[in-house]
């Protein structure tokens, strides 16, 4: 698991956002998903 971390440290700042990205997505998903269940 520390070593994950530490791979994930030593990536560039591009690697870093686009992570980043991936989870501000799955977030949003999710926020929409939840959302749609309690307006639907």
């Amino acid at each position: 698991m520390w070593c994950l971390i530490e791979d994930f440290f030593d990536q560039p700042l591009v690697m870093k956002g686009l992570v980043g990205w991936g989870w501000l997505c799955i977030v949003l998903m999710i926020a929409s998903l939840v959302a749609s269940l309690l307006g639907g």
